[in-house]
């Protein structure tokens, strides 16, 4: 039986790599090395829910162009420090010095999200033809694949700050389409945001599965599944 789609575009940070529980490891081992556990970050774990929610902010701001890489890297760290109490003035010099340990020791972890390598097995066993758009970072997202063993799953790894667009931009997309020298019904786009990689497939008219680990329903996307394993019901 012949594959309705030949192509798979597969997103990487909460899709596949388990971003939330390797940020959340990182934080806390970086908190604990620079001896900031108990005094100034009294919560830890307030710390890390308020850090969450800036850096998606901050996240969105960049994938829109309001916000550049060097701006987002520190702000993020900055913006929490700040509600726990650290002076604007300390915060900043504490933000660029807790980056720096971050973005190296991140990418080195190697959690991924339930199933995903059960599923790659099954959809690489199919002779899907499989890469990765991610709007991350080029210096962290090659190491996360390699560290985590996703590569030899994809033929290839296609990262915004080299297509020169990001999703959901129409551009990144045809990029993209251009590179596999194919037409956009014979790809099938998987991620997990909304505004990025499901709205960018919308952009270009292309079939997508919504991954929406949280059991919400509502989407744009083609299909929506709660586990990765329920791909296997769709290709």
């Amino acid at each position: 039986m012949s594959l309705k789609y030949e192509h798979i575009i597969w997103d990487l940070d909460h899709t596949l790599w388990d971003f939330d529980t390797n940020s959340t490891e990182t934080i806390l081992e970086i908190l604990h090395d620079f001896d900031l556990l108990g005094k100034p970050i009294m919560e830890p774990q307030k710390f890390l829910a308020d850090y969450i929610r800036i850096n998606r902010h901050c996240w969105d701001l960049y994938q829109i162009g309001e916000m550049d890489k060097a701006t987002l890297r520190y702000t993020r760290f900055q913006q929490a420090f700040e509600l726990h109490g650290v002076s604007a003035e300390s915060s900043r010099e504490l933000s660029d010095r807790f980056c720096e340990e971050y973005v190296v020791r991140c990418p080195k972890k190697n959690a991924l999200i339930d199933g995903a390598v059960e599923i790659l097995d099954y959809l690489k066993a199919k002779n899907y033809k499989m890469c990765i758009m991610t709007n991350g970072f080029i210096e962290a997202q090659h190491v996360k694949m390699h560290v985590s063993g996703l590569n030899p799953y994809f033929d290839h790894v296609f990262i915004s700050e080299n297509l020169k667009a990001k999703k959901p931009d129409p551009k990144a997309y045809h990029a993209v389409l251009n590179a596999l020298n194919t037409k956009v019904e014979n790809c099938i786009m998987i991620g997990d945001s909304a505004s990025s990689d499901i709205q960018g497939a919308v952009n270009v008219d292309m079939d997508s599965i919504h991954f929406l680990p949280d059991g919400s329903t509502e989407t744009k996307g083609t299909h929506a599944i709660k586990e990765l394993m329920e791909i296997k019901e769709i290709l």
